[in-house]
């Protein structure tokens, strides 16, 4: 290819003439590899860059979105979890006009782009959002692939290397970005086999016609998407799996919630295994599993002749079923309780796998001495790209410990107790062996001394001259992580003993250690307050939390208002606001739906998640305040 003259226009397509455009910079050879080059380096760099500056941001975010009843599994947990940060980098806005991780970076770097072909693609990149992708055909000998968008029929190029592993007809989901000459996923893609396709291009289509659609609703829908590659439930017989059906299809009929029918289904499957059931009639035991459902998670379950009349068997059987039901499943149920149902159990983890992380980075990079942030980036970027930060041994006992407890947090039994009791012994001033000990207490007494030994030891292992200089930040030093941890189930486990004073005290403590909140402490605080007529404190919270327009606050802003001024123009407008944030709220205040009493790991906003956890723990408030709830 000859040289374009300089008042040719410029050949890659901008529409301005070569002198103007890449011929700027004295580019000899046009050549996509050269814009592709400097577009692979910017990819590396805004990963690096959201993973060491924002990791914080990330965390929150991931943090606001834990996927309901996804099964315990790590690679699975990982996956959701590096998926939604890649998601929250590109679309989610976490800084002032609205601005994303992405935004940031770009704004940074545009002056440092060479080409202007480059900087023209890279632009392209904020409106990348994710999607989900048909694997249409693989052309090795062409190193690339062909994917079509399964809502919007787009067709896109894709490299292909012989290291890659996706194969024709699955379906892969992600961000894809553009190059020149063709696309290439944000980081990585999640591939999901062919055999599932039609239940993705369902679920696809669910959430994409969701207000905000697939971009805004990207964490639940990829949640379902693991949910469904880990509920392929194994059945002995074809009998049992046809009760799981005919139970799905009656709850469903009925409006059931999928993830109440969920439950239902693995709890019928955990009894089968268990019990290996023998019957005729089909509705026997699917009307059993819906009674035993309701009665334990409704507050107004249907009575079991109406049931029964449902699945075209008799009162007794579904009552003697039931009976089976309840024997066999009530260690499971407390387990259930324990972990995914009651929003009030204390439980507090250990670091997250991003602590460790960033952990080993910054040990990694101890005695180390750059000249410039950019020196420091392009250091990482050579590590990202030569398989990532090495693993630096432990030297000091601190970190020696923090990695037997890390190991007992995926431990049971006798092997999480030596784990635990060896972390001591190497370092006595681990707030999280205490945590741990703690969630294993047989009483609620011992649970309490241990959390409150887990604050004891954290504060001695900051020490009291950290607390000055930090005070303010403290959520984004990591190390302090385990004491806010600590500080906060105390706090809770004290209100729930009814010391509530005590309480107050560690969650106020909390608020400023770490004025952002990233723990979400003044949701548990706001509701004290108005529970002990702090009226004028509770207004005072609401304050400096101003800008935060959820139901918890928009709702009882207006009660607030109420306890003090009674009925007026301003009560009224604020519970107007409040309607318009959530309007499924009223209905719970006013009784005319009842109040479910079961909790959620992750809730919605302006959802009717948020409405039940608002009704949840806030009804008591309303109670009795005939005038304000007319008013709704």
């Amino acid at each position: 290819m000859s040289r374009p003259k300089r008042n040719d226009p410029c050949p890659c397509g901008s529409g301005k003439k070569y002198k103007k455009c890449c011929g700027a910079s004295d580019v000899i050879a046009i050549s996509p590899e050269i814009y592709n080059m400097e577009l692979e380096q910017l990819h590396a760099e805004i990963i690096s860059f959201a993973l060491h500056e924002h990791a914080d941001k990330m965390e929150e975010v991931v943090a606001e979105f834990p996927p309901a009843f996804l099964v315990e599994d790590e690679e699975q947990s990982e996956t959701y979890m590096t998926s939604v940060k890649l998601w929250a980098i590109m679309n989610v806005p976490l800084f002032d006009n609205n601005q994303t991780i992405f935004d940031i970076f770009y704004n940074r770097h545009l002056s440092k782009i060479k080409h202007t072909r480059t900087k023209n693609t890279f632009a392209e990149w904020s409106k990348a959002k994710p999607g989900v992708f048909d694997i249409q055909s693989i052309d090795e000998d062409a190193q690339k692939a062909t994917v079509c968008n399964i809502i919007t029929d787009d067709i896109y190029e894709i490299p292909y290397r012989e290291d890659d592993d996706f194969e024709e007809n699955n379906i892969a989901i992600g961000i894809l970005i553009p190059y020149v000459q063709h696309h290439k996923f944000f980081f990585t893609m999640l591939e999901v086999f062919e055999d599932m396709k039609e239940e993705i291009v369902y679920l696809s289509q669910v959430y994409t016609n969701k207000d905000g659609g697939l971009e805004k609703n990207f964490p639940p829908f990829l949640a379902d998407v693991l949910m469904l590659e880990s509920d392929v439930l194994e059945w002995d017989n074809q009998a049992q799996e046809m009760v799981a059906e005919l139970f799905t299809r009656n709850m469903k009929t009925k409006g059931a919630d999928d993830e109440l029918i969920s439950v239902g289904v693995l709890l019928w499957n955990i009894y089968c295994k268990k019990a290996h059931p023998l019957f005729k009639k089909l509705g026997s035991y699917a009307a059993a599993v819906d009674y035993f459902l309701q009665v334990n998670f409704t507050d107004d379950p249907m009575t079991q002749n109406q049931i029964a009349i449902e699945y075209g068997t008799t009162a007794a059987t579904v009552s003697t079923n039931y009976r089976r039901l309840e024997k066999v499943l009530d260690e499971e149920m407390a387990n259930m309780m324990e972990k995914d149902i009651d929003g009030d159990t204390v439980h507090t983890p250990v670091s997250s796998n991003m602590e460790h992380e960033m952990r080993d980075i910054q040990k990694h990079l101890e005695g180390m001495d750059f000249s410039s942030e950019e020196e420091l980036k392009a250091y990482l970027n050579d590590l990202l790209a030569n398989g990532g930060i090495p693993s630096t041994p432990s030297t000091s006992s601190r970190d020696r410990a923090l990695d037997k407890l890390f190991q007992a947090a995926q431990a049971h039994g006798y092997k999480r107790t030596q784990l635990i009791n060896e972390a001591l012994s190497i370092y006595p001033n681990s707030p999280d062996a205490y945590i741990l000990l703690a969630d294993d207490a047989k009483t609620i007494n011992e649970q309490r001394q241990l959390i409150h030994q887990a604050m004891i030891v954290g504060k001695k292992d900051l020490g009291e001259n950290y607390f000055k200089e930090n005070r303010g930040h403290f959520w984004s030093l990591i190390e302090t992580r385990p004491y806010m941890r600590a500080k906060e189930t105390y706090a809770t486990l004290m209100y729930h003993l009814s010391d509530v004073q005590e309480a107050m005290l560690h969650y106020e403590e909390l608020i400023e250690l770490n004025p952002n909140d990233n723990q979400g402490i003044r949701y548990r605080l706001l509701p004290i307050y108005i529970e002990e007529e702090m009226y004028t404190v509770a207004q005072s919270l609401m304050k400096v939390f101003e800008e935060d327009d959820t139901a918890n606050f928009c709702f009882n802003k207006a009660l607030v208002h109420y306890y003090i001024k009674g009925i007026t123009s301003e009560t009224k407008s604020l519970l107007k606001d409040a309607n318009k944030q959530n309007p499924f709220v009223r209905d719970y205040l006013l009784g005319k739906k009842p109040i479910p009493n079961q909790g959620y790991n992750h809730t919605g906003f302006g959802d009717e998640t948020e409405a039940i956890v608002y009704a949840q723990e806030h009804i008591h408030l309303w109670s009795g305040k005939h005038k304000l709830l007319k008013e709704l």
